[in-house]
């Protein structure tokens, strides 16, 4: 199966925000140590995620060369994101 480019930029976005929130979690001076533990645990694995949506979407933008680079997209997410807050 594979999946679209426009999918393929979703998820990649949406793994990008769920990272940045599990980071400003480790951060929370209520959470307990474990909670911490896990949030970071958790950020990695969403990571090591984004990394292979990465190359998925790297390999799938060949065909689609208008599409921007994973690098420039996630430039723009984050700026974006950082915006808005």
């Amino acid at each position: 199966m594979n999946l679209t480019i426009a999918t393929l930029q979703l998820a990649i976005c949406s793994v990008e925000s769920e990272i940045r929130k599990y980071e400003l979690m480790t951060q929370d001076e209520s959470a307990t140590d474990e909670d911490i533990d896990e949030y970071g645990h958790y950020a990695l694995d969403l990571s090591r995620a984004l990394g292979e949506l990465g190359q998925a979407y790297t390999e799938e933008r060949k065909a689609y060369p208008e599409y921007p680079s994973f690098e420039d997209m996630l430039v723009k997410f984050k700026q974006n994101a950082a915006g808005a807050t």
